[in-house]
């Protein structure tokens, strides 16, 4: 019996058409109890995937597919097309605080909105972590700044506005965007 295991892709093959595994597989798996117990369990869980009835949709699958493909890869259909935004309040419909989007094709999306913890949380977290190192630094901070000079200084200060300018911009713009697809 050889010391090296078949690989997952010959042990899958034998467990779906033995005959097309070449010779030196079987004399393998017939030698080897460790390898033939997994082929074993890929073949039972082919035939459970075989006894699984077909699911069934509400709605035209491959036309909503096909759809998708249209307006490139993977993106989202064009807002003109929703027909309908309703919120939902438990049931058996969306979860709590989420929206149900219809399009005419009967294609429907949930879509969730944001916790409005998370709109507290994040801040006061991001806080935190900016707050308390310089709470705690704050006297071996004033030595490493002590001996820089003014010019330097209001030249950090400058940059670390800067760049604050841009990202909150660039926020700015994405929020623009986000709001622009909406409407």
């Amino acid at each position: 019996m050889s010391e090296k295991h078949l690989n997952e892709d010959m042990l899958q093959q034998f467990a779906l058409e033995p005959a097309s595994c070449p010779p030196n597989v079987i004399a393998h798996l017939m030698e080897c109890p460790e390898c033939f117990l997994e082929a074993t369990g890929y073949h039972q869980l082919g035939q459970a995937l075989k006894e699984q009835p077909a699911p069934e949709f509400g709605f035209d699958l491959a036309a909503a597919v096909m759809g998708q493909l249209e307006t490139g890869q993977g993106a989202a259909a064009p807002m003109e097309e929703v027909a309908e935004l309703r919120p939902e309040v438990g049931g058996m419909g969306a979860p709590t605080g989420a929206a149900v989007l219809e399009t005419p094709k009967g294609v429907v999306v949930t879509v969730r909105e944001p916790r409005r913890i998370s709109r507290v949380i994040v801040p006061v977290v991001i806080a935190i972590v900016a707050a308390l190192p310089a709470w705690l630094f704050r006297r071996t901070a004033y030595f490493v700044f002590a001996d820089v000079s003014e010019a330097i200084a209001w030249i950090i200060l400058a940059a670390a506005g800067i760049a604050v300018v841009f990202t909150v911009y660039k926020y700015y713009r994405r929020y623009q965007q986000v709001l622009h697809l909406i409407n």
